[in-house]
């Protein structure tokens, strides 16, 4: 099988570093990737797109001539929103929804090796995920009944 693989980072266009994009980031990669390599390059497109989008966004805690690994420790669960809204308005649905996936699962990670940002709710972020998926499905349902009702 051959994969499509990029070679710049999707916000910046600057090629991607070798470093990883987050300070405990392989530990957390190796997790994920133990039943599913795809899910790991995945999810480490992921948390390359959320560390380029934090310095290309002018954060205030990073820029652009920052190495990687970046310290997770001043994102804030605001950080995560915008990023959120970004790639809504910037890639498609399931990206979005994956990406997002990979940058709070990493979140997690960290807040179970007591790393945790102090400055994330993690609590926050997972409503709005679910309200997010709530608000998907219902109108998903619409669509089904119109196109049942059409029928």
């Amino acid at each position: 099988m051959t994969y499509k693989h990029n070679k710049v980072l999707p916000v910046s266009g600057r090629d991607i570093p070798t470093a990883p994009p987050f300070a405990e980031t392989e530990i957390f990669l190796r997790e994920v990737g133990l039943n599913s390599e795809r899910t790991e390059r995945t999810y480490r497109a992921g948390l390359r797109a959320f560390a380029d989008w934090l310095q290309q966004s002018g954060h205030e805690a990073y820029n652009l001539e920052m190495p990687w690994p970046l310290s997770p420790a001043p994102l804030q669960t605001a950080d995560v929103l915008h990023f959120r809204s970004w790639l809504l308005a910037n890639k498609s649905q399931t990206t979005a929804r994956t990406y997002l996936a990979a940058v709070i699962s990493y979140l997690h990670f960290l807040d179970g090796i007591d790393l945790a940002p102090p400055a994330v709710q993690l609590g926050k972020l997972l409503q709005q995920r679910k309200r997010r998926r709530i608000e998907q499905n219902q109108a998903a349902t619409v669509v089904d009944k119109d196109d049942a009702r059409q029928a």
